[in-house]
């Protein structure tokens, strides 16, 4: 069978956790724990489950205050491979008016290796509103769920190694980003002046006290960093490939 041309590129990240399968599977597993560390998700809960059924899941998050987006799912395939990886797929969709994702589906990896686990996801989504959908999927929304969905991986990460639970680690970042906002207006101050007193003493002092904060803040405090996840496939994989119908869903 030949497979279609895809339009659009699918969403790839890899972050390497040192931790057991087990307990990755529980993090990213149980809604309660995934909507703690998953940035894209405000909330996440299980539908009441239909003996036969694939098992159907609700989605909400808040682009801004208080604008609520919703969304539904359902799991595709939940097992445990003969090489000792496991794989979850899923598909999701959302009627929202204002939700850009219309329909689309993925699945996650979880691959042990001598160096921990290599915990993996790519999906795909149909955008909605036309063309005009596509562009702003392209231009805007998709690199921005990339690198979400990256710094999400990241947070996972340092919750498994580094007993850093979710919310401490949002608001380190918290934290780093107003310092770096201080150290960025304090300079954009200055420059408003002229350059001399870009040198004067009061002008130095801020500059220097913004730019202490964020060394202080940088070296004893780890942040997640959508940069730390991979965010292409490695060159050469080991880890076995997945079967047709493990693929599929990213091409219907």
């Amino acid at each position: 069978m030949t497979k279609r041309t895809r339009k659009r590129k699918p969403i790839y990240i890899e972050s390497l956790v040192k931790g057991s399968v087990d307990r990755i599977w529980e993090l990213t597993q149980e809604p309660a724990q995934h909507q703690r560390w998953d940035v894209r998700f405000g909330e996440i809960s299980y539908m009441p489950a239909v003996e036969g059924e694939p098992q159907q899941f609700v989605y909400a998050t808040e682009p801004i205050p208080g604008l609520r987006v919703d969304g539904r799912g359902e799991s595709i395939g939940d097992r445990d491979r003969p090489d000792g990886s496991r794989y979850s797929g899923l598909k999701f969709w959302s009627d929202h008016p204002l939700s850009i994702v219309k329909e689309g589906a993925g699945y996650w990896r979880y691959i042990p290796t001598d160096d921990g686990v290599r915990f993996l996801t790519r999906f795909d989504y149909r955008p909605r509103w036309g063309k005009f959908g596509e562009v702003v999927d392209r231009v805007f929304f998709r690199p921005l769920f990339g690198w979400a969905t990256a710094w999400s991986f990241d947070r996972l990460r340092m919750w498994v190694e580094d007993d850093i639970e979710p919310e401490k680690s949002r608001n380190r970042a918290l934290i780093k980003t107003v310092a770096a906002s201080s150290l960025a207006l304090t300079v954009l101050r200055a420059d408003r002046q002229s350059f001399v007193r870009l040198f004067s003493p009061v002008s130095l002092n801020g500059l220097m006290m913004a730019l202490a904060t964020i060394v202080i803040v940088a070296q004893r405090q780890e942040t997640p960093s959508a940069f730390s996840p991979l965010r292409e496939p490695p060159p050469r994989d080991d880890a076995a490939p997945l079967s047709d119908d493990e693929e599929m869903a990213l091409d219907q």
